[in-house]
This record gives C-alpha cells, structure tokens and sequence, in this order.
C-alpha cells in the first residue's frame, strides 16, 4: 500500500515539474513593422521620458501621443488595425541607420533591441526623440524592455 502512495506522489511531482518547465519560455523573435507619420502634417508629441515604452492599442491612445497641424481633420496619419497590431512607443536617443529587434521571453514580457548606426547618418549627430514600431497584438499588461546601443560604440 505504500508503495502505490509514493508513485502516485512520484508521478505527481512528475506531472509538476514537466508542466511547470513546459511555461519557461525561449526568445522568440516577433517580426516588426516601422511606423511612420514623417510625410504628414502631424508630428509625435514627446510627453515620454527615455527608455520608457508606451503600448498603444487604440486610436484613443494613438492619438494622445500625435499632435497635427489641422486638429479638425479626422485621421492625417496611416491608420492601424488595433484588432491586429500594437504600436510600442519610445522616446530614445539615436541616429542613423535603425535596426529593431523585438523578441517574446515569457508569457507577457518582451524584450526590444534597438541599434543605430551613426556611421550611416550623413551628419553622424543623435537626437532625442520618439521611435515607433508595429507588433502583433499584445496585452495592455505587457512587461516590455527597451535596450538601446550606438552599434558604433561597441566595446568588448
């Protein structure tokens, strides 16, 4: 009788241990779209502060973030499907050529890398300034980290 209550209790540390290492995530890399409003009349107001992302899944929030040059027009900017995509939001400094890298590491927390290339930049200067990307759907809950590196600066 013993015996049936130890393997039971084996196989149900078993059953735990496989489900709760089945939940540990691998990066997964999410492909991402440039979002641009540069060839409109509108610009981003930049109400964030560095680094921080903001995660915008509505026209609502959308526009919280854009200021244009008619307030009476309804939309000056590409339209997004929300349904579908998420717009991530950063206020960083950069220059250059931008390479974005977003991966998933768990349930509901991502990792974005972004590199520039100020070699790549016809003045070689940085601004400060908003950077926007599209992503598939995310949650409002989403834990996401922003990394920033100047590709020419670089030590190893």
């Amino acid at each position: 009788m013993n015996r049936k209550i130890v393997f039971k209790h084996i196989a149900i540390m078993l059953l735990l241990a496989v489900s709760i290492f089945s939940c540990l995530y691998e990066p997964t890399e999410i492909p991402v779209t440039e979002y641009s409003i540069y060839e409109t009349d509108c610009w981003w107001a930049e109400k964030s502060t560095t680094n921080k992302v903001f995660i915008i899944n509505n026209s609502k929030e959308l526009k919280k973030h854009i200021s244009c040059e008619d307030i009476n027009e309804d939309i000056n900017y590409p339209t997004i499907d929300f349904s579908k995509y998420t717009l991530l939001l950063v206020c960083i400094e950069l220059g250059g050529k931008v390479y974005d890298t977003f991966f998933q590491e768990g349930r509901k927390e991502y990792n974005w890398k972004v590199s520039f290339d100020t070699s790549m930049s016809l003045t070689g200067h940085m601004f400060k300034g908003p950077h926007v990307i599209l992503v598939p759907k995310l949650s409002n809950k989403a834990t996401i980290k922003c990394e920033v590196k100047n590709l020419n600066f670089i030590t190893e």
